[in-house]
């Protein structure tokens, strides 16, 4: 998976484990505690807590609200334009496709 934005490049994500790692990366590098987060969202620390560790948890509606408060939108493309895309190749220039996780 690719780190963090700070740029602007695409995140593919496959696994529930690598959206944890990026709302919990764009929350951390945004300085937003979890429990200013959950202030936002109307919700108990505990609860952003569970949501962003196990992101099966959350309800379409929480994810796509806490992409906005963390400043990202979700944008959906085909496989194989990802795969296409030389900037997330692995070095060798060939991409192992692995089956989604869900």
């Amino acid at each position: 998976m690719n780190t963090l934005p700070g740029s602007l490049q695409p995140v593919p994500l496959r696994t529930e484990r690598e959206i944890s790692v990026l709302l919990n990366g764009l929350r951390k590098q945004q300085k937003i505690s979890q429990k200013e987060l959950g202030k936002r969202l109307g919700l108990q620390q505990s609860r952003v807590s569970e949501l962003l560790s196990n992101p099966t948890a959350m309800r379409v509606e929480q994810f796509m609200q806490i992409l906005a408060i963390l400043g990202m939108q979700l944008q959906v493309q085909s496989r194989d334009a990802v795969f296409a895309d030389p900037t997330l190749q692995e070095s060798g220039g060939s991409v192992t496709r692995s089956k989604p996780q869900w």
